[in-house]
Parts: C-alpha cells; sequence; structure tokens
C-alpha cells in the first residue's frame, strides 16, 4: 500500500504582464508530474497579491485518487536587496482545485524594485507529490471492497483491522464474511482522506481535515489518526486555545491538554475562559486543571 512519488519538482513562470493583473487573475501554462497536470494561478486584489497552485487535472479515477502536496511557493527577488518571498504548505488535493495564499503579500511589495523589473516578476513553485490511487487491486493481497458513495475502495482486511477497533470487532469479533462492505453515513471526500490514513507513509493533517478526521476517528476507533490530529493541534497555531481545551477535553489528548495548560499565561485568561460555555461542558477533571493553573498565579 505505497502511493506513486514524485520528487524534486520545480514549476518556474516568468509573468511579464503585471500591470493588467486583476482580481479575475490569470493561470500558467501548464505543468506535468507523472499523471498530473499543475498550472499557477496569480492574482490582484485590491492592496494585495494572490498566489495559488492549482491543481488542473490528472488521468486517474476522479473518484478515487487523493494527491499530497509539500509545496514550497516563491515570488523571486530581482535585486541582491531583500529576500525571496515564499511560504510553504502540505496540503491534500481531492479534485481540481487551488490551495494558496489571496494575500500572499502586499501588492506595494510585489510591485517594488525588489520583485518586478520590467513589468514582469517571477514565481517558483518546488513541490513533491504523492499520488494515492485508491481503485487499484493488489493479487493475493485485496481481499475487501468497501463502497462509499457508489465508488469501490478495494483493501485488505487485516490493514483494516489493524488500525481500527471498529473493524476488527466487525470482521473478526462478529465473523463478517463477506467481501464486501457499503458505508452509507460518509461522504466521498471524506472517506478518501479518511481512508489515507492506513497507508504508513501519509501524515497531511491539516486546518481544512483535522476536525472532520478526528470525529471519524472516533466512530471507527484508530488511535493512529487520533495521535495525528493532537500533535497537529499542538503544533497549529491559527487554532484557538479554547478550541484546542476542547478537543483535549472530548478526546481525552493528555499531551494536547498538557500543552493548553501550559499556554494559559495569566489569571485573566482563566477567567476568562471559566465565563464561557466551552468550560461548563468540560469535563470535571478538565476544570480541575484549569483552576489549580489559576491558583499558580496566585
Amino acid at each position: 500500500m505505497n502511493p506513486a512519488v514524485y520528487n524534486g519538482n520545480k514549476l518556474r513562470w516568468k509573468f511579464d504582464s503585471m500591470s493588467t493583473l486583476s482580481t479575475g487573475g490569470t493561470y500558467s501554462t501548464d505543468f506535468v508530474i507523472g499523471p498530473t497536470t499543475w498550472r499557477i494561478f496569480i492574482k490582484r486584489m485590491n492592496s494585495d497579491f494572490g498566489l495559488s497552485l492549482h491543481l488542473a487535472s490528472n488521468s486517474s479515477n476522479d473518484k478515487s485518487w487523493l494527491i499530497e502536496a509539500d509545496a514550497d511557493l516563491k515570488v523571486l527577488k530581482q535585486t541582491d536587496e531583500g529576500d525571496v518571498l515564499t511560504r510553504s504548505y502540505k496540503h491534500c488535493f481531492l479534485g481540481n482545485q487551488q490551495w494558496g495564499w489571496s494575500k500572499f503579500e502586499t501588492w506595494q511589495t510585489i510591485s517594488s524594485a525588489k520583485y518586478m523589473e520590467n513589468n514582469s516578476i517571477t514565481i517558483d513553485i518546488d513541490v513533491d507529490i504523492k499520488v494515492y490511487d485508491f481503485s487499484q487491486k493488489i493479487p493475493n493481497f485485496t481481499d475487501l471492497t468497501i463502497i462509499v458513495a457508489e465508488t469501490e475502495f478495494p483493501i485488505n482486511k487485516g490493514v483494516l483491522c489493524s488500525k481500527s477497533k471498529f473493524f476488527y470487532n466487525l470482521f473478526i469479533t462478529e465473523n463478517f464474511e463477506q467481501n464486501i462492505y457499503k458505508i452509507d453515513d460518509i461522504s466521498l471526500n471524506d472517506f478518501r482522506m479518511f481512508i489515507a490514513f492506513f497507508y504508513p507513509v501519509f501524515d497531511c493533517v491539516e486546518t481544512s481535515n483535522y476536525s472532520k478526521m478526528i470525529e471519524l476517528a472516533r466512530k471507527y476507533e484508530v488511535g493512529d489518526i487520533h495521535q495525528k490530529c493532537e500533535n497537529f493541534l499542538i503544533s497549529n497555531e491559527s487554532t484557538n486555545l479554547l478550541n484546542k481545551f476542547k478537543y483535549a477535553d472530548k478526546n481525552d489528548y493528555g499531551k494536547l491538554m498538557k500543552h493548553c495548560v501550559s499556554q494559559l499565561k495569566t489569571g485573566e485568561e482563566i477567567k476568562k475562559i471559566r465565563k464561557t460555555v466551552e468550560f461548563e461542558n468540560f469535563k470535571d477533571t478538565t476544570k480541575l486543571r484549569i483552576l489549580n493553573r489559576f491558583l499558580d498565579f496566585y
């Protein structure tokens, strides 16, 4: 169960009509990586410059693949002064989609002589991709087909059971002997993201998917997903502290709870949390840890 890996790809685009760039934006020509086609997308939005990577097409079955992209998006400098403007992300593409920043940098910065010369800029994108094709059947390995939204996902029962207590109970304890299992209460996109976590090399937890993956990890009792989502929340600065407390409390995330408590820096912060509806719904053990932290300041 390994994806097709395409590392070390560099996409370079010199755009020489910056004065005409508008809110509608414009695309580069196509860049082909393995079975996929990509484009660079830029736009001007008032005082901001937007930059994204766009998955234009793929040669796989659209309903049964996922592409994990690890990308560095750069605007190169035209002089010896300043730095290359760089932003990075890891994202899972599930279809014809673009991902990046509508406010990559201010237009004032981009249009300065450091980055624009003769009405042109140069963009580099370094990207590694992994292509997961869930439609593949492996001889002498695939012994189960899961059907979601009329799409077939061939898989090995042993792999499912080793990661999920739900599937272990279904196939081992309850001795479910059929080789087809249909799931009706999950969307196709959510299931593709979920099943990717059963691949050893997959580790693409991000702001757009962690909440749903935690929900599915609870339902199907998948410890590995819980662990990866907990680690993501600890390191993710965009999720506010109260929401982190909620996930730690509901899912018994011990490391995340310890992290949250350590982030309470003043008694005033704790007083604000105690006034929230969320605090009222916390388990008693969580309330006690927060209150004990309050005592550290007095």
